[in-house]
């Protein structure tokens, strides 16, 4: 079967074509067999006082939510290590889900520093500057599942609470992320 090379301009942004050689593929024949190759394992949210990237790592059997922040125009949030009931802390949480839970401990790069609110006069650890978080990510379950979560925050000095959902979900053993519209 012969295609004139116009053909293949016009259409080559809707198929994957070789160049080299004058017959098409069967689509059988097509590598990968139209199998998904890679989940997202990761997704940004831009605003005009942050951006937070969310994303999953994997070191061996071990699995990692990790969380980074970055911030704009002076804005800062408080982070999530900070020692009281500061309400609006960086937190990262999992919906109730017998399949997948967060570990409690958290590490925090670089480490936020305690200072002295200058409203309220108790110490907070303020985030000024991009950090990374990371928690231990346990998979209870070797089966297909959809596990919800949300980080949330409150952004200064606009002071609005920030709520960002998420949803894990595991297809065939690969773990992958995505913001969750609701």
């Amino acid at each position: 079967m012969m295609i004139s090379k116009t053909f293949l301009f016009f259409f080559l942004p809707l198929v994957c074509i070789p160049f080299s050689g004058d017959d098409l593929p069967r689509p059988f024949e097509y590598p990968g067999n139209g199998n998904v190759c890679k989940m997202p394992d990761a997704f940004t949210v831009t605003e005009d006082l942050y951006e937070l990237e969310l994303r999953i790592e994997q070191d061996g059997d071990a699995y990692y939510l990790v969380t980074t922040i970055d911030f704009f125009n002076g804005s800062y949030t408080a982070s999530p290590l900070s020692n009281n009931d500061f309400t609006g802390l960086l937190t990262t949480s999992m919906d109730d889900n017998p399949q997948v839970r967060l570990d409690e401990a958290i590490d925090e790069s670089p480490r936020s520093i305690q200072s002295v609110d200058l409203f309220s006069n108790d110490p907070v650890n303020w985030l000024k500057e991009r950090a990374t978080y990371r928690r231990v990510l346990h998979i209870e379950a070797k089966q297909d599942f959809d596990a919800g979560g949300k980080v949330t925050f409150t952004i200064e000095p606009r002071c609005t609470f920030e709520v960002i959902p998420f949803l894990i979900k595991n297809r065939g053993g690969s773990l992958s992320i995505e913001k969750w519209e609701c």
